[in-house]
This record gives C-alpha cells, structure tokens and sequence, in this order.
C-alpha cells in the first residue's frame, strides 16, 4: 500500500542521490579543500542551492552540527568547520529525484573560482602587506596585524560579492514542489526554501561578504 509506495519512491530518490553526488564528487571534494570546511562559505553554497539565504541554524541542521556546540565554539573564538563527509552526506540528503548534474554543477563551479579569484588577489596583496608591516611600530604591531586582518577580509568580501554575486530571488510563481521533509525531516527547512515556500525579505540575496558577520552574530548574540 502505501508504506510500499513510500519505501519505493525513498529508494530511488537515494540511488538518484548518489549517482548524482558520485558524478559532482570532484567538486565537492575541491570546494571542500578550498573552503577548508567553513561552515559560513557551505552557508552560501547552500543558500545558492535553495535560492535565497538560509539561517545559520538551518545550515547546522543540514550539517548534521549541534547548535550549542557551534555557539560555543563561536564564543570561544574557534569557529567550528564541518568534516567532508558531513558536506557530502548533506549535499546527497538535499538531492531530489528530479534533479540534475546540470544543476548542481555551475554552482560548485562558481563557487570554487570564487575562493580561486580570492587567493589570487591575496598573493597579488601579499607584498604590499608586507610593506605595511614593516612600516608598523613594535608598540603598534598587534594593532597593526589586527587591521591588517581585517583589510583581507574586507577585501576578500568585495571581491566575492564583485566577483560571484550568489543566488536570485525566489520567483513568486515558484512550485510549491513536492511535501519534502516525508522521508528526509531534517532537511525539510531547506526544501522549502529552495522551493519558495520559504520567503526571505532580502531584494537580491547576495550576501556574500556579511555571512561571516552574520554566522558570528547569530551564535554569540544575546539570548
């Protein structure tokens, strides 16, 4: 009946998942060596899929990552990154049966020459950092390096919202797609969102450079 029927469409939407992650495994693997396993550049990959941003807690969800943990982590100044396995189980959970290579792909794509395109102007910066240390008194060297780190960021940030806008508004129209979260209730968050059933008041969605921003507050904010 109908268990046999659920069981059924669960079985295939797993083979379908896997053969899909297995032809994009290349790219996840490259975009995980690049990100290092940021939780905040899969917040984006992510957000990318989904077509809008997703929240922090949403993205942990999908990692598989405890909340309290991450926050802690955060609050204690080592920002927590997800293991490649869990990026590759969440990428193959997120898959849907009428999904394509063809639609995951440009994303990883864009992604990964986004991280490319940031190293390649934080070599090009490298010497004038340099120069800028050397230029910084020994009383004002901490100070110094502290600035210095957050030019790169700030740089960097420009540079990807230049560089790879993410994502588009979500089409009013959009279907309301099929009732994900049956079989797979952890990721029924992201499947609304992704199939516009989930709105975010943003007029474009490219946040790229306040993520991190973003991340941090959200996990160290007042409660």
């Amino acid at each position: 009946g109908d268990s046999l029927c659920g069981w059924k469409m669960a079985t295939e939407e797993a083979a379908h998942a896997e053969k899909i992650v297995g032809e994009l495994r290349g790219d996840i693997i490259k975009f995980y060596e690049l990100s290092k396993g940021s939780i905040e550049a899969i917040g984006l990959l992510f957000s990318e899929m989904a077509k809008q941003p997703l929240p922090p807690q949403v993205i942990c969800q999908i990692l598989g990552l405890d909340e309290e943990t991450v926050k802690a982590a955060f609050e204690a100044g080592n920002p927590p990154v997800a293991t490649q396995e869990q990026l590759i189980d969440a990428v193959q959970k997120s898959v849907d049966l009428e999904d394509t290579v063809d639609m995951y792909k440009p994303i990883f794509s864009r992604h990964i020459k986004r991280f490319q395109n940031a190293e390649e102007v934080m070599r090009e910066l490298g010497p004038q950092m340099t120069e800028f240390h050397k230029k910084v008194g020994r009383e004002r060297e901490a100070a110094g390096s502290a600035r210095a780190i957050a030019c790169q960021q700030v740089i960097q940030g420009c540079m990807t919202c230049r560089l790879a806008p993410i994502g588009r508004a979500v089409s009013p129209t959009a279907p309301a797609g099929p009732p994900y979260g049956r079989t797979r209730p952890a990721h029924a968050p992201f499947r609304a969102a992704r199939w516009g059933e989930v709105r975010v008041g943003h007029p474009d969605h490219r946040l790229v450079s306040c993520f991190p921003v973003l991340y941090a507050w959200w996990f160290v904010r007042p409660t």
